[in-house]
């Protein structure tokens, strides 16, 4: 535990580097992994849940190497290379590698064990078994949670059609068709982030793919590959936050992915009066560009979110519930019943320091109420979570009373250089 207050800021202002994008971060581990030669990938994102990912990996004998500078090195030998490991494999707090991992060894030939930290051990894993299972794998969960036993299977070709709007849940059925050299045709109800099939494109895998729809023929070889990961749009969030109701703040993040399905959260921030300027700089693959925010010359506004616009906006939910909390009238946001599963109980955890720092909120099922400007401050809990953390952090910066976190070492978990990165724009 490592307590922390934050006072009332003054203009926060200046450029930050932002540290490569977690979700892609792990992907790439994985699919450099999974490939035929020596991977490079710049700006890999140092964090808690991606060293558990390089972890796992060099369990399964994955020869691999990060620098200080964050570069990594992955040498693949292919798809059918990975050995069977000789201890549980642990994923600590990593969903996302929990989740992708056990599609890789849903196809593999030998049997495997996967468990985490106390937070991940009571998360939701049936939700990736069954539909695994239907692809023909042999993935046993205890009680639709952790440990997730992965014994040989055999993976078959075939048209699926997937309800989950979990990218995680795409992801680990489409490793597994890849590892198992069959061919996958999903049908996808929900559109969710599309990481994986732009980086197996890269990777030179024939997947052709849309919001909708996965197509994946037999494939036999990935080729490795040298890639600058682009910036952590999650992260980059809570700057936009910040920006917005810190007065006279201006932040640039650089070079942060500006994946099409990640970006609805700025569409919203600008909604509620956040002044975000976008500077492409490429739509390669993962395209990202740089994001100025500007604190608004006018008071922040409400709004109100569909169910349906809840997936792409799940991890922006913290940032975007403390934008509520700032801004003039009541927000309406609905569909939040993933928050209960992420590393906390997000929704609850939202709704109880929200409560503590003087707003009026109500939950009412799946969708959250708040009664924007009444923030006021006070003794926050992260609920050991690091979005939860940061959230409430930069809440804490535009009050008089401040914010005292009881534990920001949760932060680590997805972007240690946040701290630094706000003594730097402090300074500015």
């Amino acid at each position: 535990m490592r307590p922390l207050k934050v006072e009332q800021s003054a203009a926060l202002t200046g450029q930050l580097s932002m540290p490569g994008d977690k979700s892609i971060s792990h992907r790439c581990a994985i699919l450099g992994a999974l490939a035929f030669g020596q991977s490079t990938f710049h700006n890999f994102l140092k964090s808690e849940d991606t060293l558990a990912t390089l972890s796992v990996l060099s369990h399964l004998a994955v020869q691999l190497h990060l620098t200080n500078e964050n570069v990594l090195t992955v040498s693949g030998k292919g798809l059918k290379s990975l050995s069977p490991p000789v201890v549980q494999l642990d994923c600590c707090n990593a969903g996302t590698c929990a989740r992708l991992i056990t599609g890789v060894l849903a196809a593999q030939s030998f049997t495997s064990e996967l468990i985490g930290d106390a937070s991940l051990m009571q998360r939701p894993q049936q939700r990736v078994a069954d539909p695994l299972n239907a692809l023909g794998a042999n993935v046993k969960t205890a009680n639709g949670k952790m440990p997730v036993v992965i014994e040989p299977g055999s993976i078959k070709s075939g048209d699926f059609d997937l309800d989950s709007p979990s990218a995680q849940v795409k992801s680990a059925l489409i490793l597994a068709a890849l590892c198992a050299g069959k061919s996958l045709s999903l049908s996808v109800s929900t559109a969710s982030r599309d990481h994986t099939e732009r980086l197996l494109e890269v990777f030179g895998a024939p997947i052709k793919y849309s919001p909708h729809h996965v197509a994946l023929p037999p494939t036999t070889e990935l080729k490795a590959v040298n890639f600058t990961i682009p910036g952590d749009l999650s992260s980059c969030v809570f700057w936009c936050l910040a920006a917005s109701i810190i007065p006279g703040s201006h932040i640039i993040c650089q070079a942060v992915s500006l994946n099409p399905s990640r970006t609805h959260v700025f569409s919203v921030m600008k909604k509620m009066g956040a002044v975000i300027e976008i500077h492409s700089d490429n739509n390669v693959c993962e395209p990202a560009g740089d994001v100025h925010i500007y604190y608004p010359s006018e008071p922040l506004k409400s709004i109100e979110l569909k169910a349906d616009e809840a997936v792409s906006l799940i991890d922006e939910f913290p940032a975007l519930s403390v934008m509520a909390a700032f801004a003039q009238g009541t927000s309406i946001f609905r569909g939040l019943a993933e928050l209960r599963h992420k590393e906390s109980n997000r929704l609850d955890a939202i709704v109880q320091n929200l409560g503590k720092g003087g707003v009026s909120v109500e939950l009412n099922k799946d969708t959250l109420i708040i009664h924007g400007g009444g923030f006021v401050g006070g003794q926050m809990l992260s609920y050991g979570d690091h979005r939860i953390a940061m959230a409430f952090l930069i809440a804490g910066l535009a009050t008089e009373k401040g914010v005292s976190l009881d534990d920001v070492s949760v932060i680590d978990i997805s972007y240690p250089e946040f701290l630094s990165h706000l003594s730097t724009l402090s300074k500015k």
